[in-house]
């Protein structure tokens, strides 16, 4: 279902079933959730959130969870055909609405990704929440969440395990587009110089994704 070689069929799939449209329009809706404000003092860490800024918080990753359980089928299916700067919109999404992904280095298989999900996050933080873990928040339904069914919505418990896969896919795929990325940085055959804006956008790429497996590595 993932396998990028088997992506033809995605000049059938509508716009709005696509990365491409799905992560920019779940990132707005989740910056929106969670102001500026209020996400510099989560990463600035100087001073206690108020009461109302932890219910604003706990509001955005309700709102995330119930946004992902209508929208993670069409997440797996179009994974195939996402191009990289989704892919990093996806560990973003996250961390904007202070939720830890399970993207430790040299996860092998779902089973592993699933218990990174599960380890204790380090105590990074001081006077900001900790950053809750996908098992921590995934998980709760809420009572009036109508059961699984035809129309796309994952039962009580199955998000975690389909979030850690998916989310072991795009570390796949981010790692594979860097790669080529890499090979196609060896001088070029007509001896002309790569362009700078190029250059300059695969750096801040890099640095982007490093930045972002270090804070869901809980080493940052």
């Amino acid at each position: 279902m993932h396998d990028r070689t088997l992506s033809g069929s995605g000049h059938h799939r509508t716009a709005v079933a696509t990365w491409s449209y799905l992560l920019p329009s779940l990132r707005q809706n989740v910056e929106q959730a969670v102001p500026d404000s209020l996400y510099e003092k989560l990463l600035a860490d100087e001073i206690p959130l108020t009461p109302a800024e932890c219910r604003q918080l706990a509001d955005a990753q309700r709102l995330l969870r119930f946004e992902l359980q209508q929208r993670i089928g069409l997440l797996e299916d179009s994974l195939a055909d996402a191009a990289l700067p989704y892919f990093l919109q996806w560990p973003a999404l996250f961390q904007r609405a202070w939720l830890r992904l399970p993207m430790g280095q040299g996860c092998a298989s779902v089973t592993e990704a699933t218990r990174d999900a599960v380890a204790p996050a380090p105590p990074s933080f001081v006077h900001a929440p900790a950053a809750l873990l996908i098992t921590e928040w995934a998980p709760t339904l809420s009572p009036a969440s109508p059961p699984a069914c035809s129309n796309g919505l994952v039962g009580r418990g199955a998000l975690v395990p389909r979030l850690a896969q998916l989310t072991r896919h795009v570390i796949s795929c981010v790692e594979e587009d860097l790669d080529r990325l890499e090979r196609d940085s060896e001088p070029r055959e007509d001896g002309l110089p790569r362009s700078r804006r190029q250059v300059a956008l695969e750096t801040a790429w890099r640095a982007q994704w490093a930045a972002l497996l270090s804070w869901h590595g809980g080493t940052s």
